[in-house]
């Protein structure tokens, strides 16, 4: 995974650069709720046997970030 830079060059007053925030894709939420959850996002979206283990084994359903579906 790669993540994006702003370039700022550092010179005579000390300005560093700062790292861009990675794109959420998604994420595993956690209560039935559609109001109240907890929802733990990710920059990538884990393969279907991933998806489909957290699902079983730990009840956390995946959402896409663009859709808010499963």
């Amino acid at each position: 995974m790669k993540t994006e830079v702003n370039t700022v060059n550092e010179n005579q007053f000390g300005q560093i650069s700062i790292p861009k925030q990675p794109a959420i894709v998604g994420g595993y939420r956690l209560g039935s709720d559609p109001v109240v959850y907890v929802q733990f996002n990710l920059a990538y979206k884990p393969n279907w046997f991933h998806r489909t283990m957290m699902r079983i084994c730990l009840d956390m359903h995946w959402f896409d970030n663009n859709t808010n579906e499963k």
